[in-house]
């Protein structure tokens, strides 16, 4: 099992990490898909032309960023979560799991453009670019931003 600090550079090419407690994580790349599946830790991820996917993530931190791709996080119920997730040009999905507290905020081009799918949700607002609101206390804050492109929010 991968643990401890892991910095990674590609210039292109996909990355795929499995089963990994990383205290931090940076990848920056300029043209591939990086994907992460069932690791925990604080994630600083930035591509330029590819997709971001984060299944069954324990996170800590979440900074992700991509000019062009979609970005999928599916976020499991752990420690305080402190992230901001943004694409200039991509679809963003958010599946949170049954329990993690979080606040989020939902900026895209048109309001219409964000789907929330949550239960139970607190302090729901909605203006002409953004949605937010919290669940479970909201405890943790996620920062959602896309300029061209859909974002959804659901729990699970």
């Amino acid at each position: 099992k991968l643990a401890g600090d892991l910095e990674v550079t590609l210039d292109d090419g996909d990355l795929t990490l499995a089963a990994c407690d990383l205290r931090s994580c940076r990848v920056e790349s300029e043209d591939g898909d990086v994907t992460a599946r069932q690791c925990g830790g604080s994630f600083d991820i930035t591509t330029d032309d590819g997709r971001v996917i984060l299944e069954r993530i324990e996170a800590q931190g979440l900074n992700i960023s991509t000019a062009d791709g979609d970005i999928e996080v599916d976020l499991l119920a752990g420690p305080k979560l402190d992230g901001e997730l943004r694409t200039d040009d991509g679809d963003i999905r958010v599946d949170f799991e049954k329990g993690l507290p979080v606040s989020f905020e939902a900026t895209a081009d048109d309001s219409d453009s964000i789907r929330v799918d949550l239960k139970d949700m607190e302090n729901y607002r909605e203006d002409r670019r953004s949605k937010s609101g919290s669940i479970n206390g909201g405890m943790g804050r996620l920062k959602i931003l896309t300029a061209d492109g859909d974002v959804t929010i659901r729990e699970r």
